[in-house]
């Protein structure tokens, strides 16, 4: 079994998303993403807060589904995806009736990402 695994986090210095490999220097304290970009490697200081890791799966529309993600299912249900510490594993926080679901491939094919609750914590409120 291969899968990708990815980090997202936001760049200190501009607050843009940045995707790649999360790397932590504990004696500097930094927090790294390190990624390339139009062939050149790079290391960008990311804010740790923003810190998101790719579930390995993506949207109806292609889109890489990573933990922090707002999706809206095709039954207009809005949640939040998350890693659930019991179950080991990321899920859907379902807002309105505040249930988990488990995310497999079927289930992805059912969902769209709407945002995610750094930069459209509106949709939390819903």
């Amino acid at each position: 079994m291969k899968r990708e695994i990815l980090f997202r986090g936001k760049r200190k210095f501009d607050e843009k998303w940045i995707e790649g490999y999360y790397v932590h220097f504990e004696r500097m304290k930094n927090h790294c993403i390190y990624y390339t970009y139009k062939g050149n490697p790079l290391v960008d200081d990311i804010d740790p807060e923003t810190i998101c890791q790719y579930i390995g799966l993506t949207d109806k529309n292609g889109k890489k589904i990573f933990e922090g993600d707002i999706v809206k299912s095709d039954m207009e249900k809005i949640g939040k995806v998350v890693f659930n510490e019991s179950h080991v594993a990321f899920m859907i926080l379902e807002f309105e009736e505040n249930i988990y679901h488990f995310i497999n491939e079927c289930w992805s094919n059912c969902i769209k990402i709407i945002g995610n609750i750094f930069d459209n914590p509106e949709l939390l409120e819903k």
